[in-house]
């Protein structure tokens, strides 16, 4: 029995869903006839649209011609009405001038007029004037005689006074330079011992030993100097003259490739000689102190730098004044 009544069911669901299915497709049917027409009519609507629209591009071309000519037509009105306008003005403005003419014309008359009776009056003082302009031009004359004569004597006078001057001031300068020479001399006694040479305003030594940079560096301090330091060519040519290869006051011990005169003021005017400073290139160690060398085909350009511990002699600096 269940068997039965489950096969009953099915049967039943079977004919109720053959139902729904030929009601769908008989709607199916429906919606696709109302589309095919709904499409028809959109078909139509568009057709319709586009000649609407083919009209309205047509009307707008038209009103847009006719709105150029309208505006065209008024600014040919404007220009008619502004050059109607102008010739106005310019007969009032002509009618003004031609008025302002005659009454200018009227005031220069009477003005001439005027002028005439002044010219007069100026004539008679012109005469007057020229009698006393001939007077005061004799008297003129005369002054001017006296002045050239007075400018003569004076000028005499300032040559005579310039000569004085310049010949005092050339006594002054040769008793001032013998007093200089004098105070130098007396210094150079005190400062300047046995085997010193001087240039300029400072004195130096050169050793007849040879030692380590070190070494020269306390040499010269004991001495009451320091390892020479130069300041400008004339010195470097000054101390390539003494043709001797010798350590300067110049190193980079502290930081490599910083260059420092034993004052600690930083290197700033430089002879290096070609390709120096190059550190010895790797071959002989650290080369952190500096030699004036006269290897160098430069004749200013002497310096190299070279290692510390090599013996060589050096040169003292001090200041005489």
């Amino acid at each position: 029995i269940p068997l039965m009544l489950w096969k009953l069911f099915q049967q039943t669901s079977y004919n109720n869903l053959t139902k729904e299915r030929e009601q769908l497709q008989t709607r199916y049917k429906i919606l696709i006839e109302e589309r095919d027409q709904q499409q028809t009519s959109y078909n139509n609507l568009t057709k319709e649209r586009d000649q609407l629209h083919s009209s309205y591009n047509n009307l707008t071309k038209e009103r847009d011609q006719l709105q150029t000519r309208c505006k065209t037509l008024s600014e040919e009105r404007d220009q008619l009405q502004t050059r109607y306008n102008n010739l106005i003005e310019e007969g009032d403005q002509q009618q003004t001038s031609y008025n302002n003419l005659t009454k200018e014309r009227e005031q220069l008359q009477t003005r001439y007029k005027i002028l005439i009776e002044e010219r007069d009056q100026q004539q008679t003082s012109y005469n007057n004037l020229t009698k006393e302009r001939d007077q005061l031009h004799s008297s003129y004359n005369n002054l001017t005689k006296e002045r050239d004569q007075l400018q003569t004597r004076c000028k005499t006078l300032s040559e005579e006074r310039d000569q004085l001057q310049t010949s005092n001031n050339n006594l002054t300068k040769e008793r001032d330079q013998l007093q200089r020479d004098r105070d130098i001399f007396q210094r150079l006694l005190v400062k300047c011992p046995n085997g010193w040479k001087v240039f300029g305003n400072r004195s130096y030594y050169v050793s007849t030993e040879k030692n380590n940079w070190e070494y020269a560096n306390q040499d010269c301090l004991k001495r009451g100097a320091q390892l020479v330091i130069i300041n400008n060519q004339e010195e470097q040519k000054f101390l390539i003259t003494l043709n001797i290869r010798s350590w300067i006051g110049l190193t980079d011990r502290e930081t490599e490739g910083t260059w420092k005169w034993v004052d600690n003021t930083t290197l700033t005017t430089v002879y290096w000689g070609d390709r120096e400073p190059n550190n010895g290139d790797g071959k002989n160690g650290e080369e952190d102190c500096a030699e004036i060398n006269s290897w160098y085909s430069d004749p200013v350009k002497k310096w190299n730098d070279f290692s510390c511990t090599t013996v060589l002699n050096w040169i003292c600096e001090k200041v005489i004044y």
